[in-house]
């Protein structure tokens, strides 16, 4: 069995594994996947008869050029990035995590990719950090 063989092998194994909400939230944010693992993993929601709306997803992250993502910032933890995106969810802005699902698998590499990235579309990228950047507010504490 050739390398790639046995990493289709591995993936379809992870993804069988999986409930149908994790591989649906697994292909909404499917810009972090190889080549490889989009194609087990639009194996796999085709079993399930979930692939109709997520296959177009995953297509469409998949096709060069249709955004310009840009990193703003890059945290520690997968925590820390996940506090961040839905900071900025939550303000109406589409971010994406694109080390998210690797991290999940190989939590221990991290640092040596550098962080958890945190990307934007070009044209938020301003409007972003000065969201990330205010400061936090002070709860009312009893002392």
């Amino acid at each position: 069995m050739t390398a790639s063989e046995d990493e289709h092998k591995r993936l379809r194994e992870f993804y069988s594994d999986l409930t149908d909400g994790e591989l649906e939230n697994i292909a909404e944010d499917s810009t972090s996947l190889t080549e490889a693992a989009r194609e087990e993993l639009s194996r796999e929601l085709k079993t399930r008869d979930l692939g109709n709306l997520q296959k177009t997803k995953i297509e469409i992250d998949s096709e060069p050029g249709l955004r310009k993502l840009v990193t703003i910032k890059r945290f520690a933890n997968l925590l820390d990035a996940s506090l961040a995106k839905g900071l900025l969810q939550s303000s109406g802005i589409e971010c994406f995590l694109p080390d998210e699902n690797m991290l999940r698998v190989y939590w221990g590499i991290s640092n040596s990719m550098g962080g958890v990235r945190l990307q934007v579309n070009i044209e938020d990228a301003e409007e972003s950090l000065a969201i990330l950047n205010q400061p936090t507010p002070k709860g009312s504490e009893d002392e």
